[in-house]
């Protein structure tokens, strides 16, 4: 990541400003990369810009992002899930590569596909950002993941169609994503979205005989 707070004055996007209280958006600054598809619709009125759809299984999405000082963040999701009232959809993150919420996931309950409420936030969880550049990476949590926790299925749900707790399982895909809302517990600790120099690598290997061999290295 490359980081540009905004003090030099060679930007207008609002998030090079540091702050206290983050939204990261497709297709703004902050943003890296997804496996889903980066939309608008008309029908679905009440995201920020843009929002992704089609995170099946094995999706992601990522972001850039810059602290002054090591120190922790509330964090949730803004999103949208119209599907099977009795699925259950969760979300892990990970920190420069580390899980951070394996024990306590982000759920995203079902939304309605029209009215108020189809885009809702969800509960916010609490994470550490280490001092500098940080990369932020939402992930599903995998199909069949036990989720007993989960009780938050829409009061159109019949009691009998609500799964035993020791059958609750994750579907392992994400709803439809909004932004990426972070928040400073601590007043001191300013965060904002910069840009991404993240590259991706080739690596061939190729070996003449059991001891000796070459690697090589291109940029892709």
């Amino acid at each position: 990541c490359s980081t540009d707070s905004g003090s030099s004055g060679g930007g207008s996007d609002p998030l090079e400003i540091p702050t206290t209280d983050l939204r990261l958006n497709e297709g703004k600054l902050g943003f890296v990369s997804t496996t889903g598809n980066v939309i608008t619709h008309d029908s679905y009125p009440g995201y920020e810009n843009k929002f992704i759809d089609t995170l099946v299984e094995e999706s992601n999405i990522k972001f850039c992002v810059n602290a002054n000082k090591e120190g922790k963040v509330n964090l949730s999701i803004k999103y949208a899930f119209w599907g099977t009232t009795t699925e259950i959809r969760a979300a892990y993150i990970f920190i420069n590569g580390i899980l951070v919420n394996e024990d306590n996931p982000i759920f995203c309950p079902w939304t309605s596909k029209s009215g108020n409420n189809i885009w809702q936030e969800t509960d916010s969880i609490e994470v550490t950002l280490p001092q500098g550049n940080s990369f932020i990476e939402i992930q599903p949590v995998p199909t069949g993941t036990k989720l007993p926790d989960f009780n938050e299925y829409p009061s159109s749900v019949s009691p009998e169609d609500i799964p035993a707790p020791s059958a609750r399982e994750s579907s392992g895909k994400l709803p439809n994503f909004d932004y990426l809302h972070l928040v400073s517990t601590d007043p001191t600790l300013l965060i904002n979205a910069t840009e991404s120099e993240l590259k991706y690598w080739n690596f061939k290997i190729s070996s003449n005989n059991d001891k000796y061999g070459t690697v090589t290295v291109t940029p892709k």
